[in-house]
């Protein structure tokens, strides 16, 4: 769990109180595959998969582009510029991004699962109704 901010703290934000919020137990990210494989346009899609709390025995699965994830941290910052966020990974871009094996799709992949693991993780991010809509679709 994240902390709070000296400034939260003095808002009298308790931290307990903002995890009862958290709606999320985890995310998981995995399986890049292709979209219109073969097709100019074609793109790589991620598998995420998300327990949530209120049902932690049944698992969301959405596929999300890379696009997708810039997406939601454009939308997040829009509400909470305040808030420090972790980097996403670079965009792939050349032969690389072809294979399926690369190294750089791994980094990718562990990229994301770290950017999302830390939103659902914040106190104040977890409840960001972008994040949901990314997250359960």
């Amino acid at each position: 769990m994240l902390g709070l901010s000296q400034a939260q703290q003095d808002e009298g934000l308790d931290e307990n109180m903002l995890q009862l919020y958290n709606q999320y137990i985890s995310v998981e990210v995995s399986e890049p595959m292709w979209s219109n494989e073969g097709v100019v346009g074609g793109y790589r899609m991620y598998r995420i998969i998300t327990k949530l709390k209120d049902n932690p025995d049944y698992a969301i699965q959405v596929h999300r582009r890379y696009n997708d994830l810039k997406w939601l941290i454009q939308a997040i910052q829009v509400d909470n510029s305040a808030c420090v966020f972790p980097p996403i990974p670079q965009q792939v871009m050349g032969s690389q991004y072809y294979k399926d094996d690369s190294e750089l799709i791994n980094q990718r992949v562990q990229g994301i699962q770290r950017f999302l693991d830390y939103l659902i993780q914040h106190n104040i991010l977890c409840a960001n109704k972008d994040l949901e809509v990314f997250l359960t679709g």
